[in-house]
């Protein structure tokens, strides 16, 4: 018996199936998933800049698109994180606020008016749940500006959040964390809109 399974097995491996009910390896290219391999580049600022150009953009109702073809609309905040310096960091009239981490960025663009705008630090409670901590930066009130934070993205767990009222009281908050994407080096616009 063993010998005959042997055998069998070795002409298997010989001569391979030749039945021809089976797809060729064409068919079975065509209908495979296609897998890109992301490689890694040099950090360079040069590039990292590139790759902010090159962004996404995450609208409302979820749909992406390039960051060059945003329209910034009224009555809407968008926010982007940056790996590198932001052009708006050149920016006379943005504000600017340094968190005790550094080395990344978040662009915050208002457009329209936003009460109550902090950046609050983050820690846990005695259930391990986590909780806003102190009020680290205020402006009271905040129309058609852009703020550039100074800080860190941690890729676990965050420790500092933004967080805005609109006009009608409603209270927003945003994370300062990585967000990651179906692309890794892709970065996306967060889009809140402030009217309802």
């Amino acid at each position: 018996m063993s010998k005959i399974l042997i055998m069998g097995v070795l002409i298997i491996a010989l001569f391979g199936c030749t039945n021809n009910d089976l797809l060729s390896e064409k068919e079975i290219l065509e209908d495979a998933p296609v897998i890109v391999e992301i490689q890694s580049i040099e950090n360079d600022d040069e590039e990292d800049k590139e790759l902010d150009n090159q962004a996404l953009v995450e609208e409302e109702d979820n749909s992406i698109i390039e960051s060059n073809s945003i329209v910034f609309e009224d009555n809407h905040i968008y926010i982007r994180p940056h790996y590198s310096e932001p052009d708006a960091l050149n920016d006379p009239n943005a504000i600017i606020w340094n968190s005790t981490a550094s080395g990344e960025y978040i662009e915050v663009i208002i457009k329209g008016n936003v009460n109550d705008f902090e950046i609050v630090s983050l820690g846990f409670d005695e259930n391990s749940d986590l909780v806003e901590n102190d009020i680290l930066f205020s402006l009271p009130k905040v129309n058609n500006k852009t703020v550039i934070i100074s800080t860190y993205q941690p890729e676990g767990i965050p420790f500092e959040m933004i967080r805005w009222k609109n006009t009608n009281g409603k209270v927003y908050k945003y994370l300062i964390q990585e967000y990651y994407t179906m692309l890794d080096d892709a970065e996306l616009w967060t889009i809140y809109k402030l009217v309802e």
